[in-house]
């Protein structure tokens, strides 16, 4: 027979216990660790689509040039144009990672990668009357909120962020 003077079992539960919860500890901190590597991969994910998606879109990437270089006109010629269904697929290229953003499924330093291209198309004065139109074009339709609007907003933000 085991002599109680041999064995503290009080203590010996006490070391058992600090040991559970130590062991529990490194657990959580690991699974904390691997949901962080997981939603970075996610973001990265996202944005890889997003790149993928835009560079896929020949019409899009022609209008982004000519936006670039100054060469896109706003005229009352563009409506039902094929310049117009390529302005509206690129800024729904925006409107889209805008949204993942809005849900959180990206963060702000995840911006930076669109940054200059976002401010490049939104902060042209032609695209500008566009989306001004579509604004007014909204409230006539009773529409309450702006087709790109989360797009808009997205750019403002990156605005702040990122200096060009």
């Amino acid at each position: 027979m085991v002599s109680k003077d041999i064995i503290d079992l009080p203590a010996l539960l006490s070391i058992g216990q600090v040991c559970a919860t130590l062991f529990a500890g490194l657990g959580l901190l690991l699974t904390a660790r691997a949901f962080r590597k997981r939603a970075q991969q996610d973001r990265q994910e996202i944005l890889f689509r997003f790149w993928a998606e835009f560079w896929k879109a020949e019409k899009p990437v022609k209008l982004f040039y000519e936006i670039e270089y100054g060469h896109f006109k706003y005229t009352p010629n563009f409506h039902l144009s094929r310049d117009e269904q390529a302005l509206d697929q690129l800024l729904g290229h925006f409107q889209f990672l805008a949204l993942q953003y809005k849900t959180r499924l990206l963060r702000d330093e995840d911006l930076e990668a669109v940054a200059y291209f976002s401010r490049r198309i939104f902060e042209n004065a032609e695209v500008q009357k566009y989306l001004n139109f579509l604004q007014e074009w909204a409230v006539q339709n009773s529409i309450k909120k702006h087709p790109y609007a989360d797009a808009i907003n997205l750019n403002a933000k990156i605005k702040n962020l990122y200096q060009l």
